[in-house]
Parts: structure tokens; sequence; C-alpha cells
């Protein structure tokens, strides 16, 4: 049970439904971070560097820097932020999908000296 009168309670159902929207924003264009790694199977932009850390990194690190801009800003305005912990969890996920594509590129590069 929510402690409180009727308006926080209601406050806290808001909020709770707020963090739910952010939740499934941010999976949202986690699945579409993921998918867009399948573009390497094409070979023209598997074999280019810059196309295929585009496809690689490009929207998460969009998302990242989305979301810290969205963050200092809230933090300058309002002192209160919820996107403390989608921050934590895309420059987690950023430095994640690097070391893919650096294993990924050594991979091709040793493919292609065979």
């Amino acid at each position: 049970m929510i402690a409180g009168n009727s308006f926080e309670k209601f406050l806290q159902i808001l909020d709770l439904i707020i963090n739910l929207g952010f939740s499934a924003v941010y999976f949202i264009a986690m699945i579409i971070s993921s998918f867009a790694i399948l573009l390497n199977l094409k070979e023209k932009i598997r074999n280019n560097f810059y196309w295929s850390l585009l496809a690689f990194l490009g929207i998460p690190l969009f998302c990242v820097i989305f979301i810290l801009i969205n963050l200092l800003i809230d933090i300058s305005v309002h002192n209160v932020t919820i996107l403390k912990r989608p921050a934590f969890f895309s420059i987690i996920y950023l430095f994640l999908t690097t070391i893919e594509f650096l294993l990924f590129r050594k991979r091709i590069n040793k493919f292609k000296t065979e």
C-alpha cells in the first residue's frame, strides 16, 4: 500500500508510469541498435571501416549523447532527474558494443589476410 494522501498516491503512480515509458523507449532503442549490427552482413558495409563503425556504434552513441544532454539539462534546471540509470546503462552498452566492434574488425582483418 502506498502511504500518504490521494494526491501523493496519484503522483507516485504517475512517476511509475513515466518510468515505465522511459524504460519502454530505452528498450526499443536498444533493440534497434542491436538490429543495426546486422547491416554488417552486407559486404559493402562490412568491408568499409567507417560504415561498419556507424552500424555498430551510430545509434547507441546518439542515444548516449541524447540521454546525457537531457540529464545535464534536468540536473541544472530541476536538480532531480530520472535519467541517471538509463545514462549509466547506455554508457555500459556503448562500451560493450565498442569491444564487440573491435573484435569484429580484428576477425574481418584476419579473414582478409587469409
